[in-house]
């Protein structure tokens, strides 16, 4: 486990102003457990080590060695944190773990529900929200509102990332950024799930 990772971050927090014991309840954990993670060289237990990962808004993997294969050792995963495929394309016969040969990547995350699935943000459509790499995870399962964000399949079966808008009864799709000209549904441009979070790819 890369415990000296969690720790500068948490330093990080602190040399932003942020008292520890401020920082303890934002990421839900007692005071004794940051100044052990920041002074000593405790390992955190699964539960607090998920708890981080959802303060900093990156993936649980970000903490753990990687095996061989740079995947993050099996043997460091707790029994509550699933492997997620991040996935380009909407499988329809896929499960929530998603079909194996199809993930380039996978995430290790906690406290996330069956039928999560994970994609990247590929463009700057929806900046400064949803930044170029992020990952989004969705749904396919929720009812979608107009000013929810939602992820698309485009003409080439490729997953996009936008703002369901509706101006006279019809939808649109619609960027956080002002380049990203909206664009009306079409059989071509089909919502096929509804964002529910947003992971960040670690920056130290």
């Amino acid at each position: 486990m890369e415990i000296e990772v969690i720790r500068e971050l948490l330093k990080k927090e602190l040399e932003k102003g942020k008292r520890q014991i401020v920082l303890a309840n934002e990421i839900g954990v007692s005071h004794a457990t940051i100044y052990k993670l920041i002074n000593t060289n405790t390992r955190p237990t699964t539960d607090t080590l998920a708890k981080i990962a959802r303060y900093f808004k990156v993936s649980v993997s970000e903490f753990l060695e990687p095996d061989a294969r740079g995947y993050p050792c099996q043997e460091s995963i707790g029994r509550d944190v699933r492997k997620i495929p991040v996935i380009d394309r909407l499988r329809k016969d896929a499960s929530a773990e998603g079909v194996k040969d199809e993930a380039a990547e996978y995430l290790w995350l906690s406290d996330v529900p069956e039928g999560t699935r994970v994609t990247v943000a590929k463009e700057e459509a929806m900046a400064p929200l949803i930044k170029k790499g992020d990952y989004v995870l969705f749904r396919t399962d929720r009812e979608v509102k107009e000013d929810d964000i939602v992820v698309v399949e485009d003409e080439w079966m490729d997953l996009i990332i936008r703002r369901m808008k509706k101006k006279k009864g019809q939808i649109f799709l619609a960027g956080e950024n002002p380049e990203y000209k909206p664009v009306p549904v079409t059989e071509k441009l089909r919502i096929v799930g509804k964002a529910v979070e947003v992971l960040s790819r670690r920056r130290i």
